[in-house]
């Protein structure tokens, strides 16, 4: 752990301090049912769709199954596999647990494993749009040599496989060929089933009685959706809700002293920063180097920091990637610092004036992360104090974001990534050309893909790691994001339950029980 993640992980215990986080010595009472806070609406309940992947990922984890899982210290363990092996380069087998059934008690077996893949990965089928898809089409087939063992084939070798499989889940095929809308219905072998869903209010599920692995202590859980900062505080001041994640740094500070909740924040896998259309159509001005790197320099990210998240959040520098969230840095990169000045010089280069400014859309989904809404403000205050640089702030809907990564119209949107699908390399290939979404392109994006085209067959450390310092080279140079920072998980705990929070900020209702209030978190 990097010396500036201690001194992070510090600065957020030092927001909850005097909180109250001892334990009663009195037995808890009991807890059938809990209402879990989070931070977005859920677009809908397919693993599959587009979009879904992180607005209801705790929903649909809680829902399904997967291969393998990731558990709350962001250890990849067996889930339905109990063990997988490489037969050889390009071969995985995977034993799976005998006698799981779907929630309906249908069985959960190898060929079922092989249907979905079959599925989902069909040439222009309805998921080959989905991220997910494109990160297993490196699986050529699936094939089930019993009942209880499947054989992937691979179209090359791929050493960051289980990563992958971690969110693909397994779906009934007769659910889905009898014609169920799993968008919003679902059937699967999860620790809950499917009580009732409103993508806008809220979604019920109920223990599963199935459930193969240990049987969970909640037996309801009612996921509401609070998506902007005023309605999250409101959900804890009122007591609406158990659990409540995402809170402003701000209202964790007023909360500390709540007799309720038990409030605080967590270090995430999860990195801002700003993500730049290269060839916007409604920002012309991103298409200037001088511009992009000048929105490099313009930033004093201290201030988003303390700022912002009082210390509880890390600087990033040059790139995405840091030793702390994703395991890897590129060392001898050579990161923008601030410098307002030098970012005035290249604007005014390429003939931008205070008369005649560089105009810069910069866009979020309102509530998406945390602070979001202040972040957009210090940010768009700084960069208007840059002469020869104007930005307007513009909140845009989740639609609104999918439509323009097809049609080229964002501009600089503040983002978000997290490592937990796929690692490094996954989160790489979204600066590739060979991704729908990619919001970088030009001639020295051809050279940046053709790196990631050679990294992908690469299991060598070192090797590896020379290819990943070149590509972010390339990315730093060309100035295709504005690297900010990791983002914390803030939360509000009743002081009548205990839960487990993860790095990858899922929630874990089927790992809570009565208790106290007591986070449990792997650093």
């Amino acid at each position: 752990m990097s010396r500036l993640r201690k001194i992070a992980i510090a600065a957020m215990l030092a927001l909850v301090a005097g909180s109250g986080t001892a334990v009663n010595a009195q037995q808890p009472a009991a807890v059938t049912t809990i209402t879990v806070g989070l931070q977005d609406v859920a677009q809908g309940l397919s693993p599959l769709a587009p979009g879904n992947v992180r607005n209801a990922t705790s929903i649909i984890r809680s829902l399904y199954s997967s291969l393998v899982n990731v558990d709350p210290s962001d250890t990849i363990v067996g889930d339905l596999a109990t063990s997988w092996e490489i037969v050889d380069p390009t071969h995985w087998k995977f034993t799976l647990r005998p006698d799981v059934k779907f929630s309906d008690g249908s069985p959960l077996d190898a060929h079922t494993v092989v249907w979905n893949f079959t599925t989902y990965l069909v040439p222009g089928g309805p998921y080959a749009p989905t991220a997910g898809a494109g990160n297993l089409k490196v699986v050529a087939s699936a094939e089930a040599l019993d009942d209880h063992t499947v054989v992937l084939t691979l179209t090359r070798p791929e050493g960051n496989l289980i990563s992958l499989l971690t969110t693909f889940y397994i779906r009934s095929p007769a659910f889905i060929e009898g014609g169920h809308d799993d968008t919003r219905e679902a059937l699967g072998s999860g620790p809950y089933q499917l009580v009732s869903f409103d993508s806008q209010t809220q979604t019920v599920t109920k223990a599963n009685p199935l459930f193969y692995g240990k049987k969970p202590e909640i037996e309801n859980v009612i996921w509401k959706y609070y998506p902007d900062d005023a309605s999250r505080l409101a959900a804890v001041q009122s007591g609406d809700a158990d659990v409540v994640i995402y809170l402003n740094p701000q209202n964790v500070q007023a909360l500390k002293n709540s007799s309720e909740y038990n409030v605080g924040g967590i270090p995430t896998n999860r990195n801002a920063a700003l993500a730049i259309s290269t060839t916007s159509t409604t920002n012309p001005a991103l298409h200037d180097l001088n511009v992009r790197q000048a929105l490099n320099y313009g930033i004093d990210k201290s201030q988003l920091t303390d700022g912002v998240f009082f210390g509880a959040a890390e600087q990033l520098h040059g790139s995405l990637f840091s030793t702390s969230t994703y395991g890897i840095e590129n060392p001898s990169l050579n990161p923008y610092a601030f410098d307002p000045a030098k970012a005035a010089e290249l604007l005014a280069a390429s003939g931008y004036t205070v008369d005649k400014p560089a105009e810069v859309t910069l866009q979020y989904i309102p509530g998406r992360y945390v602070a979001v809404d202040l972040v957009a403000q210090n940010v768009a205050d700084q960069y208007n104090k840059i002469p020869g640089l104007k930005v307007t702030i513009q909140t845009i809907t989740l639609q609104k974001e999918i439509a323009g990564l097809k049609d080229f119209s964002l501009g600089v949107e503040i983002g978000s990534w997290s490592f937990s699908n796929g690692g490094w390399r996954s989160e790489l290939g979204l600066w590739a050309n060979t991704f729908s979404q990619n919001r970088w392109i030009g001639p020295r994006n051809d050279e940046y893909t053709a790196l990631l085209v050679k990294l992908a067959g690469v299991t060598d450390p070192q090797q590896a790691q020379d290819i990943f310092n070149e590509a972010t080279r390339l990315a730093n140079e060309e100035a295709v994001i504005v690297p900010l920072y990791s983002q914390p998980l803030t939360y509000a705990v009743r002081k009548t339950i205990d839960i487990p929070l993860s790095r990858s900020e899922w929630l874990l209702p089927q790992l809570a029980k009565a208790g106290t209030g007591q986070i449990t978190f792997t650093p």
